[in-house]
């Protein structure tokens, strides 16, 4: 008597998520003191931005899409149980002779034509192992192995992208608040200006029309201080969705922009001709090309033969108290000689498809180029705007004192008074958009090339 038991293996994926709020991805976190700086805001993203996260998991099927086209080297074994009942005259003989339980009364031609009912137990343990397919494994494996550099160009791309959407988020937070401080610097000039059209219409040396004027004028200001105020809760929310946080969650104070941030050196043709060389989408369509031109060998292997080695082990019992084993070896040839046009029209499709991709990479390393340039022209033009605009500043600060003084008096009318503090206030404001433009241009610049980073100041 004997027993068999059929082990198999189970796989178990457990996927573990993790809900760290608000942990902050840096060597030394921010503190109310020391606020949160560009290169943890940059950090934090790359560690909890959903994308990130996305890129990592495609990864990782890349690499188990790798495991399945290795599977082809190796046989493949499977195992069947199969339950059988049945008074067919040639399937009952055939599983009592499978069975070993032949007997000469089971040769009497009345027992043969109309036999009893019989069970059988069908276990088997099945081997195929296919040793020459056309190399057709091979170039499957080589083309996931080119899937997953593939997918790990394309997570670097996400990674450079969720650095530029935090540059400018972040930019754009520091931004918001220093537009506030603008309003509020402004705000106080605007009371004091107030205050002095007051006593002079006080003391009779302006009309009440000045003093209307200079009250509307703050009424003005205090609903673009609102404004500004809902503008910094929307950047808030913006630089907090880049990071992975709530879109509420309270964050430390921000550094301001550099007033003397760092020039972009090198000639447009520099910059362009790194954009062919680095850029992530070339590099990853350079691969799909191939991927393409493998895929193309690997149709035309669909016309030679395949050879197969096969083996099988199998156990038939009625009861399980007795049974009978048998065995078969062999192996196996088969070779496509008519597909209705199938595996020549596949083959004539991986062509086309490959044409495709090559059109593709062309136009591709156009928009580079093009982009490449525009980001360059965008960087020099706003790095030429905070040289002008420091200036500005300088002459409309220069400016409003002389207007005050001339003001007070009588020399100049109101409106020119307001026209100077306007100015001023323009002149700030276009400072740190100048400012602004420039890191938000300089981060495009770098994303363009494919070289935009954790380390970009």
């Amino acid at each position: 008597m004997k027993h068999f038991s059929v082990s198999g293996r189970i796989m178990i994926f457990f996927l573990i998520l993790c809900f760290p709020l608000p942990a902050f991805a840096a060597d030394s976190p921010p503190t109310k003191d020391t606020g949160l700086s560009l290169s943890q805001a940059i950090k934090q993203a790359i560690l909890q931005n959903p994308r990130t996260k996305a890129s990592a998991y495609s990864i990782q099927q890349a690499e188990h899409q790798m495991t399945q086209a290795k599977s082809g080297h190796y046989p493949q074994i499977f195992f069947s149980e199969t339950l059988n009942h049945t008074n067919n005259p040639m399937w009952a003989f055939g599983t009592r002779l499978n069975q070993g339980r032949i007997a000469q009364a089971d040769f009497d031609p009345a027992r043969l034509n109309d036999p009893s009912a019989i069970t059988n137990f069908a276990s088997v343990l099945s081997m195929e192992w296919t040793i020459y397919n056309g190399r057709q494994t091979q170039i499957g494996v080589e083309q996931a192995q080119s899937q997953i550099r593939s997918i790990e160009i394309q997570a670097e791309q996400t990674r450079q992208d969720v650095i530029h959407q935090t540059i400018k988020a972040y930019a754009g937070l520091i931004l918001a608040n220093q537009y506030l401080s603008v309003i509020e610097k402004t705000i106080l000039t605007a009371n004091a200006h107030l205050n002095m059209i007051s006593a002079r219409y006080d003391n009779g040396f302006t009309v009440k029309s000045d003093l209307l004027r200079a009250q509307v004028r703050v009424a003005e200001l205090e609903q673009a201080k609102i404004q500004a105020d809902s503008q910094v809760q929307i950047a808030i929310a913006v630089l907090n969705t880049v990071m992975g946080f709530p879109a509420d969650e309270p964050l430390p104070h921000l550094a301001v922009l550099d007033q003397n941030p760092p020039v972009t050196g090198g000639d447009i043709e520099t910059w362009v001709s790194g954009a062919l060389s680095n850029h992530p989408h070339i590099r990853q369509m350079e691969i799909l090309e191939s991927v393409a031109a493998r895929e193309i060998d690997k149709s035309r292997a669909g016309h030679l033969p395949q050879v197969s080695l096969i083996a099988n082990y199998e156990i038939d019992s009625e009861k399980w108290d007795d049974f009978g084993d048998n065995y078969t070896l062999g192996a196996m040839m088969r070779m496509n000689l008519y597909s209705g046009d199938r595996l020549s029209a596949k083959t004539r499709e991986s062509e086309a498809g490959l044409k495709r991709i090559q059109a593709l990479l062309r136009d591709l390393k156009a928009n580079v180029d093009v982009q490449a340039r525009q980001s360059w022209l965008m960087t020099q033009s706003a790095w030429n705007r905070i040289r002008v605009t420091e200036s500005a500043v300088r002459q409309a600060e220069e400016g409003l004192g002389i207007v005050e003084n001339r003001y007070e008096t009588g020399l100049y009318p109101l409106v020119s008074l307001l026209d100077a503090e306007l100015s001023l206030q323009n002149s700030r404001t276009s400072r740190i958009q100048a400012i602004h433009d420039y890191l938000v241009a300089r981060a495009g610049l770098y994303l363009a090339v494919g070289t935009l980073d954790e380390n970009f100041n």
